[in-house]
């Protein structure tokens, strides 16, 4: 039952929401089923981890009912909750957003021909829609639905008033369509990179006639900028359409600006990738002014993606001291179960990129293996930190332990697994060369290495391979 939907939507309810959850089964309103108050109870006791043999069905069954077990009635259980599960959510949804609530009075009030309420309701929903400070993606399309049950209304009663609606719903439906339209264009155009995708003409998008009149709004000239961007690549773009990003802070909302920066980082990440350094401290700027005005963390929760790609950067850029305090002040913002070992990991880091090894080799034994990325990692790093200390047993084993936990695990992609593979390997020619180093073998090592790029931490491998430029020494005993 683990892989159940009902588990699954279940670990998505933090404590708070799940005792509100538990108070909807328990009204008989919603719910004349006692065995489903039960069961909810019964899982909040095991919320949010929910162990495989916690929620086996024939021991919930035999917690619930009498008798010999009955698989089709757990089943039938199950569903009733998961049903119960939605109608809370949808519940959840409407009581905190507003406009979308406003919107389905007015389909009611319509359909009921209460006219009163309906205006009424109509003129809240105008003022609380004016009344947001966003104006992204999501009020132009909340302005066209407004719009569009007004203009039905006046039509239903056939008034005059319709004719004037009518002008005012077309205009909207036109900055709704346009604004949606370069902005999918622009995820499309961006995935054309990566994948067998093709966006519309760039000309044929930008050439359009309503992309002038309505050049004002601050979205639909974001989204424009940002296709140019995307085709032409030029730096002048980028520099010019980060400086009215920035400016439009109080037009988005979090998760659309994010969305927009991330075109942003995607183009300085590009120009890392072809060798302008330069672009590091750039991305690093970008990213410390989505933390100062905190749009990385939503709903009080911090992206685990960008809390990675962010540790990576400082840790390039030797922010060494900027990166601890980084993610001790933002840990508690990643979700529950991975805030140990995220926190743990790039403290590791850290403090291995400031030669104190003892205190790294203590963050490590903090890091939860039940994720891959940090499996790896932490591996890897381990490796690095007895290289370091020309530990031999310990290197040799932990080089051993990481081949074997690459070639042993089916989660490990094919990339992965070539990447960490040809880092095990060459890690370990160079503790061979630290003991003993032959220029022949360096030389021939040193060819290797600029013919294959497909290597995982290339950049401290080839680090260590430029420090036999000078006489190895060995640490003392």
């Amino acid at each position: 039952m683990e892989q159940s939907k009902l588990l699954l939507g279940l670990k998505t309810l933090n404590d708070l929401e799940f005792k509100r959850f538990a108070r909807f089964v328990s009204s008989a309103y919603f719910n004349k089923n006692s065995h489903v108050v039960d069961f909810v109870h019964f899982l909040k006791k095991r919320h949010p981890n929910y162990q495989k043999d916690a929620v086996n069905k024939e021991k919930i069954y035999h917690f619930l009912y009498k008798g010999a077990y009955n698989d089709l009635k757990i089943r039938q259980l199950i569903s009733q909750t998961f049903a119960l599960l939605e109608k809370f959510l949808i519940s959840e949804e409407l009581e905190t957003n507003f406009l979308k609530t406003d919107i389905l009075k007015l389909e009611i009030w319509k359909q009921r021909k209460v006219d009163d309420i309906f205006w009424k309701t109509q003129n809240i929903a105008h003022k609380r829609l004016t009344s947001n400070n966003s104006f992204d993606y999501r009020y132009y399309r909340k302005k066209f639905e407004i719009e569009s049950v007004q203009y039905a209304k006046l039509q239903e009663e056939g008034k005059r008033d319709a004719s004037k609606n009518l002008s005012a719903l077309m205009e909207a439906q036109d900055i709704d369509y346009l604004y949606n339209k370069l902005r999918l264009n622009c995820e499309l155009h961006n995935r054309s990179k990566v994948l067998s995708v093709e966006g519309e003409s760039l000309m044929e998008i930008l050439e359009s006639p309503l992309l002038l009149k309505y050049d004002s709004i601050h979205g639909i000239r974001v989204y424009r900028d940002i296709l140019i961007l995307l085709q032409a690549g030029k730096e002048q773009h980028y520099f010019e359409l980060k400086e009215d990003v920035k400016n439009c802070l109080s037009i988005f909302g979090k998760e659309e600006y994010r969305e927009i920066f991330t075109y942003l980082n995607n183009y300085c990440i590009q120009k890392i990738n072809t060798g302008e350094s330069r672009f590091l401290i750039e991305l690093f700027e970008n990213y410390k002014f989505l933390l100062e005005h905190k749009i990385f963390i939503n709903n009080n929760d911090f992206n685990l993606f960008d809390f990675k790609n962010i540790a990576t950067i400082a840790i390039r850029l030797e922010e060494y001291d900027w990166m601890i305090d980084f993610t001790k002040s933002n840990m508690q913002f990643l979700k529950p179960e991975f805030q140990e070992s995220a926190t743990s990991y790039n403290l590791a880091r850290a403090y291995f990129y400031k030669n104190d090894y003892k205190e790294s080799l203590r963050q490590l034994l903090e890091v939860d293996y039940s994720d891959l990325y940090y499996e790896l990692g932490a591996r890897s790093l381990l490796l690095k930190i007895y290289y370091e200390q020309n530990d031999i047993d310990l290197f040799y084993a932990a080089n051993d332990s990481l081949q074997s936990f690459i070639r042993r695990h089916k989660e490990v992609s094919l990339y992965q697994k070539e990447t960490y593979l040809n880092f095990a390997k060459y890690s370990k020619v160079l503790f061979n060369l630290k003991t003993g180093t032959n220029q022949k073998k360096l030389n021939n090592f040193k060819t290797e290495i600029s013919n294959n790029r497909k290597v995982a931490d290339l950049t401290w491998i080839e680090q260590k391979l430029s420090e036999f430029k000078r006489p190895f020494q060995k640490s003392k005993e």
